[in-house]
């Protein structure tokens, strides 16, 4: 601080305070313009709460101001004086002790105006929609940079609302946005309700908070034609730099750079150091000014961060550090690391939490998510975060509340956290010690702490198929019958049967392990892309890639025969398993399988028949194509064909799979002895059946899976197809032997593969797909194999990876768009 600005100071002092006028605080037009007109008057502003709150050390109120709460457009154009004279009193956050009373001066205020103005070229057609409280730092200071340039800003009358947003941008009454990330992971949730306005957005400024790298990347698709800007700073040094996100590619995940005279550096202990004319002027205290700044003016922050290229990262704060048995673990960086692994859905922190073992944990905590995709995700991204911070398992708890708890000026009171999340913890933890031996306890297990609301139902909380395997698992564990429809009972008239019957009498089902099935949707994915690699590739020579038919390709594809659509058979059998036709008797059950198998089928053989006979000038009876199965359609009859006989077969066996297991007997004899038949591909059919009852069989008896000489057996046989298929090759297939090592090799494989296979997060968004996967990857492949051909590209390992992603990839664009027209979705994808 030079003499002038001391001098200065000293001729604003009131019996050695420093005089001020005490405004209440309102985010309103009202309290803007009364901060404007003390600035023009010459006075010190003192933004308060309430009149009757204490005045820090060193100040003297010398006039109360009370200010009106009225909403809507504030419009005034302020020139910025820059002086060196006081402006305002900003006290800072106070999340580690008491707030302190941060001198701003009107040159301070100015610098960060015109920096943050040129930054984002604003100009006086902006008209923004403040999302943060003008009685904050950002929101204030959005304020002051529209004024300088004759910008419009818009307070909402009840804060930052998704519907008022859409409605006022579709409307072009807004063009412009400010928010913090916990508003944006909102408004990126509901992103559809911006798909066909959020071109007409041009400004956006993000702040205060972290922001990951995928959210900075969906804000982008979302306002394609914004200028995105995101600030990093301090109360004391307030928008030290930016970043450009709408344009910046290499250095994305940064906070940006510094602007103007703003300088920064590093400390040898990685804390970050800031210098600059946007620096407050010091703290007030009942002895006088207090610097910030060393004898050269640096501030030195308790900020870690990391430079390159000129560009800063920021590393969290180096108080928030927690100490995992020796292990340092800096709370923000982790936080921002499970955020990047993560879709936006919620808010999440970390902080320190006691631990008599370990000295300390990292305490992730986040608001409570019913959709148990979501937290299965979160629950994966911290464990993958915890290895990259080379913590344990054991060095890191989760946890589900209602909120996290925030400073006045948004930031994450991190020492609040263990105490609030602490019921949770210790709940879970009673539950676990139990082995979730309550309804109550499972369901909290599942959805968290939404299951509190005991009212709701399995139906009401979203859980998807995994979910359900899961908690039927752990239900039929406690409960003495497991009633039909179950998942449509509330909470509380499940724990009403816990009590009904005799524990341990005939009638309680076999105790399970619920941990066997937690990769079946990974399974499922991952048998998806198999079966997507044999087409890019192509079955035979003249299909896909053109390939001869001795190479390497189309060996490691024939491998792979015994466990793609085995796989795929087996698992559609455990999930028949968990929804059988006894819920809902044969006609309702086959109802269901109809209307989710055969529009699409008819709609794909169309399609496909078309196609073939426009390129190709293929001559194929279309009545056949019905009727035999058509290309890999035929797969589609053939699991109707299935659902159809074993749905019979479980239901007149009872609730016993006797019937059901002599079907699938007999299916497999007849396929040995019969002759080849075109008719809706009945001999694969019969093929296949033994697998879908193999899968039925895993849900219902998992000990077949788990048992400790299970996996021993399994892998060895898992051995056996492709170890014949490469001693004998061609004369392999379509042979009895064929076909019984394929039945062993794949039901070993899928053992196996729920045994040992982890589970992996892409395989899991990848399966919520399959059947849409399924139905079009040959199209999609195909499509982007001719644009390629014709490019003239011919490199075989890159035109196989291309029409993989293409085949995933293409077919879930095709089935997120087919969702907005439900017509269409009926088609596209069942």
């Amino acid at each position: 601080m030079n003499t002038t600005e001391t001098e200065s100071i000293a001729a604003m002092r009131l019996h050695d305070n420093l005089a001020v006028v005490a405004v209440t605080k309102h985010n309103s037009i009202g309290y803007l313009d009364a901060v404007f007109d003390c600035y023009e008057a010459g006075s010190t502003v003192l933004p308060v709460a309430d009149h009757a709150d204490p005045v820090p050390a060193g100040l003297s109120v010398v006039h109360r101001q009370e200010t009106s709460t009225d909403t809507g457009w504030y419009r005034r154009a302020v020139t910025p004086r820059r002086g060196t004279e006081p402006a305002q009193i900003s006290l800072s956050s106070g999340t580690t002790g008491a707030p302190k009373a941060l001198l701003l001066s009107h040159r301070a205020l100015a610098d960060v105006a015109t920096r943050l103005s040129t930054a984002m070229q604003l100009d006086a057609s902006a008209r923004e929609y403040v999302g943060v409280p003008v009685t904050f730092s950002f929101g204030f200071g959005r304020i002051r940079a529209l004024a300088s340039v004759g910008g419009e800003a818009f307070i909402p009358a009840r804060g930052f609302r998704i519907d008022e947003l859409a409605g006022l941008l579709r409307s072009d009454e807004v063009n412009s946005l400010s928010a913090v990330p916990t508003l944006l992971r909102l408004l990126i949730a509901e992103r559809e309700k911006f798909r066909d306005i959020g071109a007409k957005l041009r400004w956006l400024e993000v702040g205060s908070q972290s922001i990951s790298l995928p959210e900075k990347q969906a804000l982008r698709q979302i306002f394609p034609n914004a200028r995105i800007l995101q600030h990093y700073g301090l109360t004391e040094a307030s928008r030290t730099t930016f970043l450009d996100i709408s344009s910046e590619e290499d250095h994305l995940g940064s906070v940006g750079r510094p602007t103007g005279s703003v300088e920064i550096k590093l400390l040898d202990d990685g804390r970050i150091a800031i210098r600059g004319p946007h620096l407050a002027s010091g703290i007030v205290t009942a002895d006088g000014l207090q610097s910030i700044t060393d004898t050269e003016g640096w501030l030195v922050t308790s900020d870690l961060g990391h430079i390159a290229d000129g560009y800063l990262y920021f590393d969290g704060r180096a108080d928030d550090l927690i100490n995992v048995g020796g292990v340092k673990v800096p709370a923000e960086a982790f936080e921002r690391a499970v955020l990047a692994r993560t879709k936006p859905y919620g808010e999440i922190a970390v902080a320190p939490m006691d631990d008599a073992l370990l000295g300390q944990k990292a305490l992730v905590v986040s608001t409570a998510i019913a959709d148990v995709a979501d937290k299965s995700a979160l629950r994966d991204a911290v464990r993958t975060t915890a290895a990259e911070f080379k913590v344990a398992e054991s060095g890191f708890e989760l946890a589900y509340v209602e909120s996290i708890p925030r400073t006045e000026t948004n930031k994450v009171q991190r020492r609040a956290l263990a105490a609030l999340a602490e019921p949770a913890i210790r709940s879970r933890a009673a539950s676990s010690n139990e082995g979730s031996s309550s309804v109550e306890a499972v369901f909290r297990k599942t959805f968290g702490a939404a299951a509190d609301d005991t009212g709701r139902s399995f139906i009401d909380f979203g859980g998807d198929s995994l979910s359900y395997v899961r908690t039927s698992l752990e239900l039929e564990a406690i409960l003495p019958t497991m009633p039909e429809g179950w998942e449509a009972m509330s909470i509380a008239e499940l724990a009403g049967l816990e009590g009904d019957g005799e524990t341990g009498s005939a009638s309680t089902p076999t105790r399970r392990n619920p941990g066997l099935l937690l990769n079946l949707d990974t399974l499922r994915g991952l048998a998806c892309l198999m079966i997507v690699a044999v087409h890019v590739i192509g079955a035979d020579p003249v299909d896909g890639l053109q390939l001869p038919a001795g190479s390497w390709w189309h060996q490691v594809m024939n491998n792979l025969e015994f466990v793609r659509l085995p796989l795929f058979t087996c698992l559609a059998g455990i999930f028949y398993g968990a929804l059988p036709a006894s819920r809902s008797g044969w006609p309702g059950f086959m109802s269901r399988k109809l209307h989710q198998f055969v529009p699409p089928l008819i709609f794909a053989t169309l399609v496909f028949w078309g196609l073939r006979r426009w390129i190709y000038g293929a001559d194929e009876d279309l009545l056949l194509a019905f009727v035999n199965g058509y290309l890999h359609l035929w797969y589609l009859d053939t699991l109707l064909v299935i659902f159809a006989v074993a749905a019979a077969a479980d239901l007149a066996g009872g609730s016993r799979s006797h019937l059901l297991v002599m079907t699938a007997i007999a299916s497999g004899l007849l396929y040995l002895v019969v002759p080849e038949l075109d008719l809706l591909h009945l001999r694969n059919t019969l093929f296949l059946f033994p697998f879908f009852v193999f899968g039925v069989l895993l849900y219902r008896f998992p000990v077949i899976a788990t048992d400790r000489v299970s996996l021993p057996l399994a892998l060895p046989l898992t051995l056996a197809y492709p170890i014949a298929y490469n001693i004998l090759g061609a004369g392999l297939p379509g042979t009895s032997l064929d076909a019984l090592l394929t039945w062993t090799s794949g039901a070993a494989a899928t053992v196996v593969l729920l045994r040992l296979m982890p589970r992996i997060g892409l395989l899991e968004i990848i399966s919520i797909y399959s059947f849409t996967i399924y139905l079009w990857h040959p199209a999609a492949s195909a499509l982007v194999r001719t644009l390629l051909d014709t490019s003239g590209v011919g490199v075989i390992w890159f035109l196989f990876a291309i029409g993989l992603v293409a085949g995933v990839a293409l077919p879930i664009a095709i089935h997120r768009l087919a969702g907005r027209v439900p017509v269409f979705g009926a088609l596209l994808k069942g």
